[in-house]
């Protein structure tokens, strides 16, 4: 495997979701730990060598806490500050497609890059489904969410 001859460690394409599932079944088997999952967080703090924690159900104090809330997260302003994100000019378009829908893409991940613009495929779920990341210039910024939308022709408008 040429990723652990040149990093010292194999390298994987994970999907997120499998990922996080494989996180939470080991960490379940796991002494003195909490999850508090969909729980919005109101602030944190620490507290001494501790983390706190203030939610709707109160305050909680831990060894650790995992903030995996957003790149607007209110752990990582409560940590760092208000330090807003900076638009880069790039919209990335991304979308899941199942391997019976392609065909010639390579079975490594491969980046295609041109002007303004590239693409990065991986392949991901046990190689059932292709993740496909395209990254264009776009004048202005668009909304910070997984649900927006365009169609092949205003994608390629952006560049």
């Amino acid at each position: 495997d040429k990723s652990a001859k040149w990093w010292g460690a194999p390298y994987a394409n994970v999907h997120r979701a499998d990922l996080q599932d494989v996180l939470y079944k080991r960490a379940q088997g796991l002494q003195n730990i909490t999850f508090r999952l969909g729980e919005p967080i109101k602030r944190t703090a620490t507290l001494g060598d501790m983390a706190c924690v203030v939610t709707n159900a109160g305050e909680m104090t831990f060894d650790y806490a995992v903030g995996a809330d957003g790149i607007r997260s209110t752990v990582r302003k409560d940590m760092l500050g208000s330090i807003e994100p900076t638009y880069s000019g790039y919209i990335a378009y991304r979308a899941l497609v199942a391997k019976d829908a392609v065909a010639d893409i390579p079975k490594s991940a491969t980046s295609w890059a041109g002007t303004g613009q590239h693409a990065v495929t991986t392949w991901v779920r046990s190689g059932d489904m292709l993740n496909l990341v395209g990254i264009v210039k776009h004048p202005q910024h668009r909304s910070e969410d997984w649900q927006s939308t365009n169609d092949r022709k205003g994608a390629a408008a952006s560049s």
